[in-house]
């Protein structure tokens, strides 16, 4: 098969059985590319799901957020069980680095169904 890596990438993705056809060395170019395209894809996905979502509030104004601690007294539960359990109770957590917050509204929802 001949071509540089990006229209190998190319004619690969549109007809995957032509793989069978590719020489070593074009197999490690491919997937080198295909890898790097992962990565670039991956850290998108990643900066996306940082950002909290903007729920608006009640008011119309900022959305107040609660700490591990405030969601804990608020729900009854201690600091580690909301730290525990939070992706599987509390989906709607964010975390903002090594912070885990949750928004109020959200939160008040929860406490509601639960």
């Amino acid at each position: 098969m001949q071509g540089n890596p990006g229209t190998l990438l190319s004619s690969l993705l549109a007809d995957p059985t032509r793989v069978a056809e590719l020489a070593p060395d074009q197999a490690v170019a491919t997937l080198t590319e295909l890898f790097a395209l992962m990565v670039m894809v991956a850290a998108k996905l990643a900066a996306a799901a940082v950002k909290a979502p903007e729920a608006p509030s009640a008011k119309g104004g900022e959305v107040r957020y609660l700490t591990v601690s405030e969601a804990a007294q608020r729900s009854h539960k201690s600091a580690r069980w909301v730290r525990d359990n939070w992706r599987r109770e509390m989906s709607f957590g964010v975390k903002k680095g090594r912070t885990l917050l949750f928004p109020e509204p959200e939160f008040e929802k929860w406490m509601k169904r639960s």
